[in-house]
Protein backbone atom coordinates (compact mmCIF):
# COMPACT_ATOMS: atom_id res chain seq x y z
CA UNK A 1 0.00 0.00 0.00
CA UNK A 2 1.45 3.34 -0.70
CA UNK A 3 2.01 6.12 1.77
CA UNK A 4 -1.07 8.16 1.23
CA UNK A 5 -3.54 5.12 1.48
CA UNK A 6 -1.73 3.45 4.45
CA UNK A 7 -1.35 6.79 6.19
CA UNK A 8 -5.31 7.08 5.74
CA UNK A 9 -6.05 3.43 7.00
CA UNK A 10 -3.96 4.12 10.01
CA UNK A 11 -5.15 7.34 10.98
CA UNK A 12 -8.64 5.55 10.33
CA UNK A 13 -7.99 2.62 12.57
CA UNK A 14 -6.51 4.64 15.76
CA UNK A 15 -9.43 7.07 15.00
CA UNK A 16 -11.76 4.24 15.16
CA UNK A 17 -10.06 3.20 18.70
CA UNK A 18 -9.75 6.47 20.19
CA UNK A 19 -13.28 6.92 19.16
CA UNK A 20 -14.45 3.89 20.56
CA UNK A 21 -12.39 4.90 23.68
CA UNK A 22 -13.61 8.74 24.45
CA UNK A 23 -17.10 7.27 24.06
CA UNK A 24 -15.87 5.16 26.93
CA UNK A 25 -14.75 8.12 28.58
CA UNK A 26 -18.27 9.91 27.46
CA UNK A 27 -19.63 7.43 29.98
CA UNK A 28 -17.55 7.56 32.79
CA UNK A 29 -16.94 11.26 32.67
CA UNK A 30 -20.79 12.10 33.86
CA UNK A 31 -20.58 8.85 36.00
CA UNK A 32 -17.54 9.87 38.34
CA UNK A 33 -18.09 13.64 38.20
CA UNK A 34 -21.21 12.55 39.84
CA UNK A 35 -20.70 9.38 41.85
CA UNK A 36 -17.38 11.47 43.14
CA UNK A 37 -17.45 14.70 45.73
CA UNK A 38 -15.72 17.70 43.33
CA UNK A 39 -12.83 17.39 46.12
CA UNK A 40 -12.63 13.59 45.35
CA UNK A 41 -12.08 14.16 41.36
CA UNK A 42 -10.05 16.27 41.56
CA UNK A 43 -7.19 14.54 44.21
CA UNK A 44 -8.68 11.72 41.34
CA UNK A 45 -6.83 14.18 39.11
CA UNK A 46 -3.87 14.84 41.32
CA UNK A 47 -2.88 11.00 42.07
CA UNK A 48 -3.36 9.91 38.40
CA UNK A 49 -1.00 12.83 37.02
CA UNK A 50 1.71 11.78 39.57
CA UNK A 51 1.57 7.93 38.64
CA UNK A 52 1.56 9.20 35.16
CA UNK A 53 4.74 11.61 36.04
CA UNK A 54 6.43 8.58 37.71
CA UNK A 55 5.90 5.99 35.02
CA UNK A 56 7.89 8.36 32.68
CA UNK A 57 10.85 7.96 35.39
CA UNK A 58 10.16 3.84 35.20
CA UNK A 59 10.00 4.10 31.10
CA UNK A 60 13.48 5.47 30.96
CA UNK A 61 12.14 7.30 27.82
CA UNK A 62 13.56 3.34 26.17
CA UNK A 63 9.58 3.35 24.67
CA UNK A 64 10.51 6.23 22.17
CA UNK A 65 13.17 3.88 21.60
CA UNK A 66 11.39 1.03 21.47
CA UNK A 67 9.82 2.90 17.94
CA UNK A 68 12.96 3.82 16.86
CA UNK A 69 15.03 0.82 16.67
CA UNK A 70 12.53 -1.78 15.44
CA UNK A 71 13.15 -0.89 11.91
CA UNK A 72 16.87 -0.94 12.34
CA UNK A 73 16.47 -4.81 14.42
CA UNK A 74 13.87 -6.07 11.69
CA UNK A 75 15.69 -5.70 8.39
CA UNK A 76 18.39 -8.41 8.51
CA UNK A 77 22.19 -8.05 8.60
CA UNK A 78 22.10 -5.36 11.15
CA UNK A 79 23.83 -6.23 14.33
CA UNK A 80 20.66 -6.79 16.12
CA UNK A 81 18.08 -9.34 15.68
CA UNK A 82 14.60 -8.90 16.13
CA UNK A 83 14.85 -12.01 19.16
CA UNK A 84 17.58 -9.25 20.56
CA UNK A 85 14.95 -6.64 20.17
CA UNK A 86 12.03 -8.58 21.83
CA UNK A 87 14.04 -9.61 24.96
CA UNK A 88 16.22 -6.59 25.40
CA UNK A 89 12.26 -4.00 25.33
CA UNK A 90 10.81 -6.61 27.57
CA UNK A 91 13.29 -7.26 30.36
CA UNK A 92 15.02 -4.07 30.15
CA UNK A 93 12.02 -1.84 30.58
CA UNK A 94 10.56 -4.42 33.18
CA UNK A 95 13.99 -4.37 35.57
CA UNK A 96 13.76 -0.47 35.27
CA UNK A 97 9.66 -0.20 35.84
CA UNK A 98 10.30 -2.73 38.88
CA UNK A 99 13.30 -0.76 40.48
CA UNK A 100 11.42 2.88 40.02
CA UNK A 101 7.95 1.25 41.45
CA UNK A 102 9.67 0.30 44.61
CA UNK A 103 11.76 3.68 44.98
CA UNK A 104 8.33 5.16 44.51
CA UNK A 105 6.64 3.38 47.30
CA UNK A 106 9.09 4.19 49.99
CA UNK A 107 9.31 8.18 49.06
CA UNK A 108 5.56 8.87 48.91
CA UNK A 109 5.15 7.42 52.21
CA UNK A 110 8.49 9.45 53.56
CA UNK A 111 6.51 12.81 52.03
CA UNK A 112 4.81 14.69 55.17
CA UNK A 113 1.11 14.76 54.32
CA UNK A 114 0.67 18.08 55.15
CA UNK A 115 2.92 18.86 51.55
CA UNK A 116 -0.02 17.80 49.85
CA UNK A 117 -2.72 19.29 51.79
CA UNK A 118 -5.32 16.33 52.56
CA UNK A 119 -4.26 13.24 54.18
CA UNK A 120 -5.54 10.75 51.70
CA UNK A 121 -3.19 10.89 49.35
CA UNK A 122 -0.27 9.07 50.77
CA UNK A 123 -2.52 6.36 51.01
CA UNK A 124 -3.69 6.70 47.73
CA UNK A 125 -0.13 6.66 46.19
CA UNK A 126 0.81 3.37 48.43
CA UNK A 127 -1.84 1.19 46.58
CA UNK A 128 -1.27 2.73 43.45
CA UNK A 129 2.70 2.53 43.30
CA UNK A 130 2.49 -1.11 41.66
CA UNK A 131 0.38 0.87 38.76
CA UNK A 132 3.81 2.06 37.72
CA UNK A 133 5.09 -1.48 36.66
CA UNK A 134 2.20 -2.40 35.19
CA UNK A 135 2.09 1.08 32.78
CA UNK A 136 5.75 0.35 32.02
CA UNK A 137 5.41 -3.11 30.88
CA UNK A 138 1.90 -1.98 29.40
CA UNK A 139 4.36 0.77 27.51
CA UNK A 140 6.93 -1.67 26.55
CA UNK A 141 3.95 -3.83 24.65
CA UNK A 142 2.14 -1.56 23.02
CA UNK A 143 4.76 0.20 21.78
CA UNK A 144 5.75 -2.93 19.76
CA UNK A 145 2.66 -3.07 18.31
CA UNK A 146 3.14 0.64 16.44
CA UNK A 147 6.50 -0.11 15.66
CA UNK A 148 5.13 -2.96 13.85
CA UNK A 149 2.28 -1.08 12.36
CA UNK A 150 -0.38 -3.19 13.99
CA UNK A 151 -2.89 -0.86 14.21
CA UNK A 152 -5.78 -3.20 14.59
CA UNK A 153 -4.10 -5.08 17.20
CA UNK A 154 -3.29 -1.76 18.92
CA UNK A 155 -6.85 -0.74 18.92
CA UNK A 156 -8.67 -3.26 20.01
CA UNK A 157 -5.90 -3.83 23.37
CA UNK A 158 -6.92 -0.47 24.25
CA UNK A 159 -10.54 -0.46 23.63
CA UNK A 160 -11.18 -3.86 25.22
CA UNK A 161 -9.04 -2.95 28.18
CA UNK A 162 -10.62 0.46 28.76
CA UNK A 163 -14.14 -1.05 28.48
CA UNK A 164 -13.18 -3.43 31.02
CA UNK A 165 -12.02 -1.22 33.19
CA UNK A 166 -14.40 1.10 33.19
CA UNK A 167 -17.10 -2.16 33.76
CA UNK A 168 -15.42 -3.26 37.21
CA UNK A 169 -14.69 0.53 38.47
CA UNK A 170 -18.46 1.33 37.61
CA UNK A 171 -19.25 -1.71 39.02
CA UNK A 172 -16.97 -1.13 42.35
CA UNK A 173 -18.24 2.51 42.60
CA UNK A 174 -22.01 1.33 42.58
CA UNK A 175 -21.74 -2.23 44.37
CA UNK A 176 -18.65 -2.20 46.46
CA UNK A 177 -17.07 0.91 47.49
CA UNK A 178 -18.05 4.76 46.80
CA UNK A 179 -14.37 6.44 47.24
CA UNK A 180 -11.21 6.69 45.58
CA UNK A 181 -10.02 3.15 46.95
CA UNK A 182 -12.03 1.44 45.51
CA UNK A 183 -11.72 3.14 42.04
CA UNK A 184 -7.97 2.49 41.92
CA UNK A 185 -8.09 -1.15 43.25
CA UNK A 186 -10.31 -1.82 40.57
CA UNK A 187 -8.06 -0.58 38.03
CA UNK A 188 -5.05 -2.08 39.32
CA UNK A 189 -6.68 -5.28 38.53
CA UNK A 190 -7.61 -4.63 35.50
CA UNK A 191 -4.51 -3.32 34.15
CA UNK A 192 -2.39 -6.20 35.32
CA UNK A 193 -4.65 -8.57 33.07
CA UNK A 194 -4.93 -6.90 30.12
CA UNK A 195 -0.81 -6.72 30.33
CA UNK A 196 -0.59 -10.30 31.05
CA UNK A 197 -2.88 -10.98 28.10
CA UNK A 198 -1.17 -9.17 25.59
CA UNK A 199 2.04 -10.40 26.39
CA UNK A 200 0.86 -14.02 25.98
CA UNK A 201 -0.61 -12.83 22.61
CA UNK A 202 2.43 -11.29 21.11
CA UNK A 203 5.27 -13.69 22.16
CA UNK A 204 2.05 -16.81 21.42
CA UNK A 205 5.12 -18.56 19.52
CA UNK A 206 8.03 -17.89 21.16
CA UNK A 207 8.64 -16.19 24.91
CA UNK A 208 11.97 -13.53 24.74
CA UNK A 209 14.37 -15.83 26.06
CA UNK A 210 16.57 -13.84 28.97
CA UNK A 211 19.59 -15.40 26.82
CA UNK A 212 18.85 -13.08 24.04
CA UNK A 213 18.38 -9.88 25.82
CA UNK A 214 21.52 -8.00 24.02
CA UNK A 215 23.41 -5.36 26.54
CA UNK A 216 24.73 -3.56 23.34
CA UNK A 217 21.09 -2.66 21.84
CA UNK A 218 20.18 -1.90 25.48
CA UNK A 219 23.02 0.61 25.67
CA UNK A 220 22.66 2.12 22.55
CA UNK A 221 18.72 2.36 23.14
CA UNK A 222 19.13 3.88 26.21
CA UNK A 223 21.39 6.55 25.52
CA UNK A 224 18.49 7.53 22.42
CA UNK A 225 15.99 6.95 25.65
CA UNK A 226 17.80 9.10 28.33
CA UNK A 227 17.77 12.44 27.20
CA UNK A 228 13.91 11.22 26.19
CA UNK A 229 13.08 11.11 30.03
CA UNK A 230 13.86 14.80 30.50
CA UNK A 231 11.51 15.48 26.98
CA UNK A 232 8.40 13.28 28.59
CA UNK A 233 9.20 14.32 32.30
CA UNK A 234 9.15 17.74 30.87
CA UNK A 235 6.10 17.19 28.75
CA UNK A 236 4.01 15.61 31.33
CA UNK A 237 4.98 18.76 33.72
CA UNK A 238 4.08 20.77 30.76
CA UNK A 239 0.85 18.75 30.23
CA UNK A 240 0.05 18.88 33.87
CA UNK A 241 1.86 20.94 36.35
CA UNK A 242 -0.86 23.45 36.09
CA UNK A 243 -2.88 21.05 38.06
CA UNK A 244 -0.21 21.10 40.97
CA UNK A 245 -0.19 24.59 40.89
CA UNK A 246 -3.91 25.14 41.03
CA UNK A 247 -4.11 22.80 44.26
CA UNK A 248 -1.65 24.56 45.83
CA UNK A 249 -2.97 28.22 44.93
CA UNK A 250 -6.73 27.41 44.86
CA UNK A 251 -7.04 23.68 46.10
CA UNK A 252 -8.69 20.72 45.21
CA UNK A 253 -12.04 22.29 44.72
CA UNK A 254 -11.11 24.38 41.80
CA UNK A 255 -9.09 21.82 40.35
CA UNK A 256 -12.06 19.52 39.89
CA UNK A 257 -13.60 22.16 37.36
CA UNK A 258 -9.84 22.72 36.05
CA UNK A 259 -10.10 18.61 35.84
CA UNK A 260 -13.12 17.77 34.05
CA UNK A 261 -12.57 20.44 31.19
CA UNK A 262 -9.01 19.58 30.61
CA UNK A 263 -10.14 15.81 31.21
CA UNK A 264 -13.22 16.78 27.99
CA UNK A 265 -10.67 18.37 26.06
CA UNK A 266 -8.34 15.98 25.92
CA UNK A 267 -10.79 13.46 25.04
CA UNK A 268 -12.13 15.08 22.23
CA UNK A 269 -8.58 15.82 21.04
CA UNK A 270 -8.06 12.11 21.06
CA UNK A 271 -10.50 10.61 18.51
CA UNK A 272 -8.53 12.09 15.60
CA UNK A 273 -5.71 14.68 16.32
CA UNK A 274 -3.89 12.30 18.74
CA UNK A 275 -4.95 9.01 15.79
CA UNK A 276 -2.87 11.16 13.01
CA UNK A 277 0.26 11.60 15.42
CA UNK A 278 0.40 8.10 16.93
CA UNK A 279 0.22 6.92 12.88
CA UNK A 280 2.19 9.31 11.08
CA UNK A 281 5.44 8.58 13.08
CA UNK A 282 6.28 4.86 12.51
CA UNK A 283 5.39 5.87 8.74
CA UNK A 284 8.04 7.88 8.11
CA UNK A 285 10.87 6.47 10.16
CA UNK A 286 10.17 3.38 7.57
CA UNK A 287 9.55 5.89 4.56
CA UNK A 288 13.35 6.96 5.99
CA UNK A 289 14.44 3.51 5.76
CA UNK A 290 13.34 2.10 2.83
CA UNK A 291 12.77 5.12 0.24
CA UNK A 292 15.44 8.14 2.07
CA UNK A 293 15.24 11.35 2.25
CA UNK A 294 12.94 13.17 -0.45
CA UNK A 295 10.32 10.13 -0.04
CA UNK A 296 10.23 11.64 3.19
CA UNK A 297 9.85 15.16 3.34
CA UNK A 298 7.24 14.45 0.95
CA UNK A 299 5.49 12.96 2.85
CA UNK A 300 6.05 15.08 6.47
CA UNK A 301 4.98 17.69 4.17
CA UNK A 302 1.51 16.42 2.89
CA UNK A 303 0.82 14.79 6.25
CA UNK A 304 1.33 18.54 7.72
CA UNK A 305 -1.19 19.69 5.15
CA UNK A 306 -4.05 16.90 6.38
CA UNK A 307 -3.23 17.64 9.79
CA UNK A 308 -4.27 21.13 9.76
CA UNK A 309 -8.18 20.31 7.75
CA UNK A 310 -8.19 17.87 10.44
CA UNK A 311 -7.44 19.70 13.92
CA UNK A 312 -8.29 23.22 13.15
CA UNK A 313 -12.08 22.41 12.83
CA UNK A 314 -11.88 20.81 16.03
CA UNK A 315 -9.99 23.79 17.87
CA UNK A 316 -13.13 26.43 16.60
CA UNK A 317 -15.94 23.39 17.02
CA UNK A 318 -14.83 22.69 21.06
CA UNK A 319 -14.44 26.58 21.49
CA UNK A 320 -17.82 27.15 20.19
CA UNK A 321 -19.73 23.81 22.10
CA UNK A 322 -16.98 23.13 24.87
CA UNK A 323 -19.25 25.13 27.63
CA UNK A 324 -22.54 23.64 26.93
CA UNK A 325 -21.27 19.83 26.37
CA UNK A 326 -19.35 19.94 29.44
CA UNK A 327 -22.60 21.01 31.48
CA UNK A 328 -24.12 18.05 29.67
CA UNK A 329 -21.45 15.33 30.57
CA UNK A 330 -20.27 16.78 34.02
CA UNK A 331 -23.57 18.85 35.46
CA UNK A 332 -23.14 22.41 36.20
CA UNK A 333 -21.12 22.51 39.23
CA UNK A 334 -17.94 21.81 36.66
CA UNK A 335 -19.42 25.14 34.51
CA UNK A 336 -16.25 26.93 35.97
CA UNK A 337 -13.84 24.91 34.21
CA UNK A 338 -15.59 25.84 30.31
CA UNK A 339 -13.42 29.12 30.17
CA UNK A 340 -10.36 27.50 29.71
CA UNK A 341 -11.58 24.86 26.50
CA UNK A 342 -10.49 27.15 23.91
CA UNK A 343 -7.04 27.70 25.02
CA UNK A 344 -6.48 24.14 25.76
CA UNK A 345 -7.69 22.84 22.61
CA UNK A 346 -5.41 25.60 20.83
CA UNK A 347 -2.53 23.90 22.96
CA UNK A 348 -3.41 20.35 22.51
CA UNK A 349 -3.24 20.46 18.99
CA UNK A 350 -0.06 22.53 18.41
CA UNK A 351 1.47 19.90 20.67
CA UNK A 352 0.26 16.96 18.38
CA UNK A 353 1.83 18.69 15.31
CA UNK A 354 5.43 18.33 17.07
CA UNK A 355 5.60 14.21 15.89
CA UNK A 356 5.76 15.73 12.32
CA UNK A 357 7.35 19.65 13.25
CA UNK A 358 10.42 17.67 14.79
CA UNK A 359 10.62 15.22 12.49
CA UNK A 360 14.23 15.30 11.55
CA UNK A 361 14.89 15.14 15.47
CA UNK A 362 13.60 12.08 15.76
CA UNK A 363 15.05 10.40 12.49
CA UNK A 364 18.45 11.55 13.05
CA UNK A 365 18.03 10.48 16.97
CA UNK A 366 18.99 13.74 18.45
CA UNK A 367 16.81 13.27 21.70
CA UNK A 368 18.77 15.56 23.43
CA UNK A 369 17.94 18.76 21.59
CA UNK A 370 13.90 17.43 22.21
CA UNK A 371 14.62 17.01 26.06
CA UNK A 372 16.29 20.42 25.77
CA UNK A 373 13.46 22.67 24.11
CA UNK A 374 10.64 20.19 26.61
CA UNK A 375 12.59 21.30 29.80
CA UNK A 376 12.49 25.04 28.43
CA UNK A 377 8.83 25.14 27.95
CA UNK A 378 7.79 23.26 31.15
CA UNK A 379 10.25 25.73 32.91
CA UNK A 380 8.20 28.42 31.61
CA UNK A 381 5.22 26.85 31.87
CA UNK A 382 5.22 26.44 35.79
CA UNK A 383 6.76 30.03 35.82
CA UNK A 384 3.63 31.23 33.79
CA UNK A 385 1.44 29.84 36.18
CA UNK A 386 2.74 31.35 39.01
CA UNK A 387 2.50 34.75 37.47
CA UNK A 388 -1.21 33.88 35.72
CA UNK A 389 -3.25 31.98 38.44
CA UNK A 390 -2.97 34.21 41.14
CA UNK A 391 -4.45 36.77 39.10
CA UNK A 392 -6.72 35.00 36.63
CA UNK A 393 -6.98 31.73 38.02
CA UNK A 394 -7.92 28.91 35.98
CA UNK A 395 -8.34 30.78 32.56
CA UNK A 396 -4.48 32.05 33.49
CA UNK A 397 -3.51 28.33 33.75
CA UNK A 398 -4.93 27.83 30.51
CA UNK A 399 -3.30 30.54 28.97
CA UNK A 400 -0.50 29.29 29.94
CA UNK A 401 -0.68 26.19 28.68
CA UNK A 402 -1.04 27.64 25.49
CA UNK A 403 1.92 29.78 25.50
CA UNK A 404 4.08 26.71 26.28
CA UNK A 405 3.19 24.65 23.70
CA UNK A 406 3.17 27.62 20.85
CA UNK A 407 6.80 28.03 22.48
CA UNK A 408 7.76 24.52 22.19
CA UNK A 409 6.67 23.72 18.56
CA UNK A 410 8.18 26.54 17.49
CA UNK A 411 11.56 25.85 19.03
CA UNK A 412 11.55 22.04 18.00
CA UNK A 413 10.74 23.12 14.11
CA UNK A 414 13.99 25.51 13.86
CA UNK A 415 16.39 23.09 15.19
CA UNK A 416 14.51 19.81 13.53
CA UNK A 417 14.78 22.00 10.20
CA UNK A 418 18.74 22.23 9.89
CA UNK A 419 18.61 18.38 9.98
CA UNK A 420 15.77 18.17 6.83
CA UNK A 421 14.12 20.91 5.57
CA UNK A 422 10.45 21.10 5.31
CA UNK A 423 8.30 23.67 3.75
CA UNK A 424 5.49 24.87 6.04
CA UNK A 425 2.07 25.12 4.04
CA UNK A 426 1.66 28.80 5.48
CA UNK A 427 -1.20 29.70 2.97
CA UNK A 428 -3.27 27.02 3.31
CA UNK A 429 -2.77 26.74 7.07
CA UNK A 430 -4.25 31.08 6.56
CA UNK A 431 -7.14 29.74 4.48
CA UNK A 432 -7.91 26.75 6.41
CA UNK A 433 -7.58 28.65 9.67
CA UNK A 434 -10.01 31.30 8.27
CA UNK A 435 -12.75 28.65 7.42
CA UNK A 436 -12.83 27.27 10.87
CA UNK A 437 -12.81 30.76 12.04
CA UNK A 438 -15.62 31.44 10.21
CA UNK A 439 -17.04 27.99 11.46
CA UNK A 440 -16.92 29.01 15.02
CA UNK A 441 -19.30 32.48 14.13
CA UNK A 442 -21.66 30.48 12.48
CA UNK A 443 -21.99 27.99 15.38
CA UNK A 444 -22.27 30.36 17.90
CA UNK A 445 -25.83 31.92 16.36
CA UNK A 446 -27.49 28.71 16.40
CA UNK A 447 -30.42 29.06 19.57
CA UNK A 448 -33.01 26.54 20.78
CA UNK A 449 -35.12 26.24 23.63
CA UNK A 450 -33.38 22.94 24.43
CA UNK A 451 -29.42 22.95 24.68
CA UNK A 452 -29.16 19.15 23.62
CA UNK A 453 -30.82 20.13 19.98
CA UNK A 454 -29.03 23.14 20.49
CA UNK A 455 -25.47 20.92 20.81
CA UNK A 456 -26.47 18.70 18.05
CA UNK A 457 -27.83 21.60 15.42
CA UNK A 458 -24.26 23.50 16.51
CA UNK A 459 -22.32 20.11 15.57
CA UNK A 460 -23.89 19.47 12.57
CA UNK A 461 -23.94 22.89 10.93
CA UNK A 462 -20.31 23.50 11.69
CA UNK A 463 -19.39 20.30 10.22
CA UNK A 464 -21.47 20.95 6.47
CA UNK A 465 -20.45 24.39 6.54
CA UNK A 466 -16.79 23.60 6.70
CA UNK A 467 -16.47 20.99 4.89
CA UNK A 468 -18.16 22.55 2.37
CA UNK A 469 -16.94 25.77 2.21
CA UNK A 470 -13.05 23.59 2.57
CA UNK A 471 -14.12 21.74 -0.89
CA UNK A 472 -14.99 25.07 -2.65
CA UNK A 473 -12.09 26.72 -2.29
CA UNK A 474 -9.48 24.27 -1.97
CA UNK A 475 -8.25 22.22 -5.12
CA UNK A 476 -6.11 19.80 -2.47
CA UNK A 477 -8.88 19.25 -0.63
CA UNK A 478 -11.02 18.10 -3.57
CA UNK A 479 -8.30 16.24 -4.62
CA UNK A 480 -8.18 14.27 -1.38
CA UNK A 481 -11.62 13.30 -1.40
CA UNK A 482 -11.46 11.62 -4.80
CA UNK A 483 -8.30 9.96 -3.58
CA UNK A 484 -10.11 8.35 -0.83
CA UNK A 485 -12.84 7.85 -2.53
CA UNK A 486 -10.66 5.77 -5.21
CA UNK A 487 -9.26 3.80 -2.29
CA UNK A 488 -12.17 3.39 -0.54
CA UNK A 489 -13.66 1.76 -3.94
CA UNK A 490 -10.66 -0.59 -4.83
Amino acid sequence: MSAKPKLFASVSNYSLGNLLFSMAGLVSFPLLTRLLSVEDYGLLALVGSTITLIVAFAKAGLQHATLRFYSDCHHAGGAWSIDNYYATVLYGMGAIGLLVTLGWLGISQWIPQEFWNNDQVAFLFAITAVLVWIKTLDSSLINILRAKEYTGVYNSYVVLKRYGSLALILFTLFFISQNLTGFFIATLLVEFLAVWFLAVYLFAHQWPQRSQFSLSLFKTMLLFGIPMIGYELAGIILNIGDRYMIQWYMGASQLGPYAAAYNLTEMVHGIVVVAFSQAVMPMYLRIWSEQGHAATVKFIEQSLYYYLIISLPIVAGLSAVGGDLLMILASDKYNGGALIIPYVIAGLVIDGAIALLGAGLYIHKNSAYLMKWVVVSAVINIGLNMILIPDYGLQGAAIATLISYALLASSIFIVANRKIKIRLPGWQAAKIASIAYAMYFVVIQIHTSHFIITLALQILTGALFYSLVLLAIDRQARQLVRDVWLNFQQ
